[in-house]
């Protein structure tokens, strides 16, 4: 980050870096979804490309490395929809089946969300990204849940002097594109609602990559990918502070879609290689899973999620499936039982 506006928001986040409010019930779930607009798996695992600038070196250590906790990683994820763009990958991210978007003028979700369902049940949920399209996945009725997107300052009716602080310094700080703001004011909201806040779900979505990468420019694209994962380990530094006073928090990372190899790492849409995303899964404690989870989407999260919570997952006949191995990594008291749903289909 540079001076200005960043040095305003490290200031704003010290003044509630410990947890403030109150205490989580003992062992409550909780979860909290990244999505990385744009991160090719090349970067994630293998590090800088050579071929597009510079030497290999290693990127996502703190990830990779566990985040000061235990990490599942899935190396070989796939979307949830035929045209490898975001907001199809959003849309079935928050509903839990196969997205037949074809693009990013989609409409709104057209099925009650997992955000929406959670925040109906009184899991109380939020959705916080940079890009403003990903509002018309959040939630298929506006209002029904709480979401703050784009270049909107958040506003979560308390008067909260950081938010205010924070809506000033991404004000006053421009991005050189259109329906997103820069990811660094959305991480500081996102670090500050969780705090105060307290959501049993949070969907944080981060776009600068996705931004760079479109631009061609592959130096300020790694530089945004060093930023997420500082920001990674600041968030579960975070959250083990809130679940050391109760709770235990199920942190999933994980990116909207790929890019192509070589020339056509600029551009994804219709790319088969961006098709392949990835996903990582961290709690504090507890050994992961030491064998495959079979094949996973994203069309898998959501009913993931709510067997964590103890509701019954979705069902249709093109959602994804709940994923009892990482359930009962989270020590789900009733995991035997979702073990043996069956899952629905992946893909038409």
């Amino acid at each position: 980050m540079r001076n200005g506006p960043a040095t305003l928001i490290f200031s704003v986040l010290c003044l509630c870096a410990a947890p403030c409010g109150a205490r989580r019930q003992h062992d409550e779930p909780n979860v909290v979804v990244v999505a990385l607009d744009g991160v090719r798996w090349q970067e994630v695992l293998e590090g800088t490309d050579p071929a597009l600038g510079g030497d290999r070196r290693a990127l996502f250590a703190a990830l990779r490395g566990g985040l000061g906790g235990r990490v599942l990683a899935v190396p070989d994820a796939r979307v949830a929809n035929g045209t490898f763009k975001s907001l199809p990958a959003y849309l079935s991210l928050l509903s839990g089946r196969w997205s037949d978007c074809a693009s990013n003028a989609c409409g709104r979700a057209a099925v009650e969300t997992l955000p929406e369902r959670l925040a109906r049940t009184g899991l109380p949920s939020a959705v916080i990204a940079s890009w403003a399209p990903i509002e018309r996945a959040a939630a298929r009725s506006p209002g029904a849940v709480f979401v703050n997107a784009g270049l909107q300052p958040l506003d979560d009716g308390t008067g909260d002097a950081v938010f205010a602080a924070i809506n000033a310094a991404q004000a006053a700080d421009p991005p050189p594109w259109g329906a997103a703001r820069r990811d660094r004011y959305t991480m500081a909201h996102a670090l500050r609602y969780l705090r105060t806040h307290r959501p049993r779900f949070l969907f944080v979505a981060l776009n600068d990559a996705d931004e760079w990468a479109h631009q061609g420019d592959y130096g300020r694209y790694v530089d945004a990918l060093e930023s997420f994962d500082r920001w990674l380990g600041e968030l579960a530094a975070t959250i083990d502070a809130l679940d050391a006073g109760g709770g235990r928090t199920l942190l999933v990372v994980t990116t909207d879609h790929g890019r192509g190899r070589g020339a056509a790492w600029r551009d994804h849409g219709g790319d088969p290689d961006a098709g392949r995303v990835w996903m990582y899964l961290r709690l504090a404690g507890g050994a992961p899973p030491d064998h495959a989870l079979g094949r996973i989407t994203h069309a898998d999260l959501r009913p993931t999620v709510e067997a964590l919570f103890g509701l019954d997952p979705v069902r249709c006949p093109t959602c994804g499936r709940p994923l009892a191995a990482v359930l009962a990594w989270a020590r789900l008291p009733d995991a035997r039982r979702v073990a043996g749903a069956p899952g629905g289909a992946h893909a038409p």
